[in-house]
């Protein structure tokens, strides 16, 4: 099941429609789907059924909406035996955009039906998104930081009650009212036209527990006024070290956003900076608590000793748990002592 189109491209005042999809060749005979949606950006204007549905017995269409930010339907066809058969589309959804930049538009639960009425298990769900402003650009990322590395596909995020509301990085203002369950850490992200250029935008983002790099409170890196086109991306973190892609990625400003995937070490420019999963993936080098470009023993001598045995948002926590200890030496800076970033600028 998915949300199409995804995403969803608007300006503020302007009303504009999404479809629930059937994605697959499933027989089935209704549905029920609750869709998550930020209501001081969207508001709701209606609900109609797809083209799958609109010429059947439908015995059950209830549409609710007493739940703040979240829309409920439900569609049922009675009559013994009878179904319809994917894939197409379910459900139509008309919002307007209100103000804002940005809204998921999450399937937040879902129930699929089969000719018996009983619910299929495991059905699989792409959310939608809609981005609201002139001129976006926008593509997903993905990267790892060694240092919260929980197996090799996942990060564990230990640190967040320690996440400060404000990004950390200096001239780089972003503030949030909270943070979001899946938040590792911030990370700072740079676009460059080539690799030795200066970076022509910037942004703090939120790294996810997958990987997965966004902007704060949206499901991607969105850029408003910026240009569509192919750039260099550098991913800066306050104690690892940075890397740039080896080649460009493109922000684009309709359809679905390239994946910039920097976990592979064949995208990371001079292959620097990284240190090597057991999964064949990669991860920024942990070690870098003063950000000047290399794991040296200034970070061990003016970071971590002068840290060590404290808690909380700490420089030379290498492996953000929240606490500065020897493991973070040991583990860490150690075995990385000596390693350095290729970015061009980034040593200091």
């Amino acid at each position: 099941m998915s949300v199409q189109p995804y995403p969803v491209i608007t300006t503020p005042g302007q009303t504009f429609s999404v479809s629930y999809e059937l994605d697959t060749d499933t027989q089935v005979r209704g549905f029920a789907v609750s869709i998550a949606y930020d209501s001081s950006v969207l508001s709701f204007v209606q609900a109609s059924r797809g083209t799958l549905f609109a010429n059947q017995n439908i015995g059950w269409w209830r549409v609710n909406t007493d739940t703040l930010n979240v829309l409920h339907v439900e569609c049922l066809i009675f009559g013994a035996g009878l179904s319809v058969t994917g894939p197409g589309n379910m459900l139509n959804l008309t919002f307007n955009a209100i103000g804002g930049d940005f809204s998921s538009l999450r399937i937040s639960s879902q129930s699929l039906y089969d000719v018996s009425g009983y619910a299929i298990p495991s059905v699989n769900k792409n959310h939608g998104a809609v981005i609201i402003g002139n001129q976006p650009a926008y593509l997903s990322a993905r990267c790892f930081l060694q240092g919260a590395m929980d197996g090799d596909a996942m990060m564990h995020n230990l640190l967040r009650p320690h996440l400060p509301l404000n990004s950390p990085y200096p001239g780089a203002v972003q503030a949030v009212t909270d943070i979001p369950e899946g938040v590792v850490d911030w990370m700072y992200l740079e676009l460059r036209e080539s690799p030795n250029a200066r970076a022509i935008a910037t942004q703090p983002v939120f790294l996810l527990k997958d990987g997965s790099v966004c902007s704060a409170g949206k499901s991607f890196v969105v850029f408003m006024g910026l240009a569509a086109g192919d750039y260099y991306l550098v991913l800066r973190h306050r104690n690892h070290l940075a890397i740039m892609s080896a080649i460009t990625f493109g922000l684009v400003s309709s359809g679905a956003p390239e994946l910039a995937d920097l976990s592979l070490a064949t995208h990371v420019y001079l292959q620097s900076g990284i240190v090597a999963l057991s999964d064949g993936r990669c991860a920024l080098a942990a070690g870098d608590a003063d950000q000047d470009g290399g794991v040296f023993p200034s970070d061990r001598n003016e970071q971590w000793q002068r840290q060590n045995g404290t808690s909380g948002y700490r420089s030379a926590d290498f492996n953000l748990d929240g606490v500065v200890d020897s493991q973070d030496l040991q583990l860490f800076w150690q075995g990385n002592a000596g390693l350095m970033s290729a970015v061009p600028g980034a040593l200091q």
